[in-house]
């Protein structure tokens, strides 16, 4: 235990010299893949022309600006959450199966933290931007513009896809059109759908999670976010590469502890003729679902 917790650890420590903590920029496989050249430490530094100053408390932007550590926190605590999750099983013999524990969590979190920073951006864009066309400035907030019959003009939610607003996001603050049949696009697609199939459960999948494929699911999102910035030129995001780094980090010492996966209950339970379930509704055919205490001769409360 003690052995894995100290790879866990050192995989996600930040790196530091003689002088402390380092600027992390791309991991030399992501160098040998994408074009990254333009990378350079302390990109969004205070004397870069990423870095803007908004200086009024005032402004709309204000809170927006106050959130832009959400994204960061909440990929790193997924990323984290599967480190714990590699500790817990450290000694438990292979092949590691267990309930419902860290995956979910962890696959969740991380997702949720690709979608905050395409809404944070989003509003950011909505903000700073000269000129947005209005469609597109609605579509990013998603809300659409109405017409009542007594003839006033109303704004009212109209969910988009993550994804899709992501694409708006690169085509308007980047003048980049995505390609929906890129490795990195379908890789971004299955992670969406991947933590789909938890939050909304496919009951006739019973889905599991391994650790491995939680990973491969973040490192998809993560390279949706790099993919353009190699043709770019310029960071899509200024905690990409860091983000990427823990991520790469926690895959070393997946290799080196082992995998694990993590299920439903009832998908390592033997299926039997019967089960009990609850089932407080008020039209319910007793004839095929009695009670189950009657069963028992136990008799129905009249209440």
């Amino acid at each position: 235990m003690d052995r894995s917790a100290d790879i866990v650890e050192s995989a996600l420590a930040p790196p530091e010299d003689d002088e402390g903590p380092v600027s992390i920029g791309p991991m030399p496989w992501l160098r040998a893949r994408y074009d990254l050249t333009y990378w350079e430490p302390f990109e969004f530094g205070s004397t870069s022309p990423f870095s803007k100053l908004m200086d009024c408390a005032t402004d709309e932007l204000f809170p927006v600006i106050q959130s832009l550590t959400v994204a960061v926190f909440l990929m790193e605590a997924a990323i984290r959450l599967v480190g714990d999750g590699l500790i817990a099983y450290a000694e438990k013999p292979q092949p590691r199966s267990e309930f419902f524990r860290f995956l979910p969590p962890a696959l969740i979190t991380f997702v949720s933290g690709f979608e905050a920073l395409v809404r944070l951006q989003s509003e950011t864009l909505v903000h700073v931007a000269k000129v947005l066309p209005p469609a597109v400035r609605l579509a990013l907030m998603e809300v659409e513009e109405v017409l009542e019959r007594d003839g006033r003009v109303i704004q009212r939610p109209r969910s988009r896809s993550t994804l899709d607003r992501y694409s708006f996001l690169l085509k308007y603050g980047y003048n980049f059109d995505v390609d929906r049949g890129s490795l990195e696009w379908q890789r971004a697609e299955e992670s969406i759908h991947l933590r789909n199939e938890i939050v909304h459960y496919e009951v006739r999948e019973c889905p599991s999670l391994k650790a491995s494929s939680v990973l491969h699911a973040m490192e998809g999102l993560l390279l949706a976010l790099i993919a353009p910035s190699a043709q770019l030129r310029r960071s899509v995001w200024s905690g990409q590469f860091e983000q990427f780094f823990l991520l790469d980090g926690l895959r070393e010492a997946l290799d080196q502890v082992g995998d694990f996966e993590e299920a439903a209950l009832h998908k390592r339970a033997q299926r039997r003729g019967s089960a009990v379930f609850p089932c407080s509704f008020l039209n319910v055919d007793d004839a095929r679902y009695p009670h189950y205490g009657a069963t028992l001769g136990v008799k129905d409360d009249p209440a």
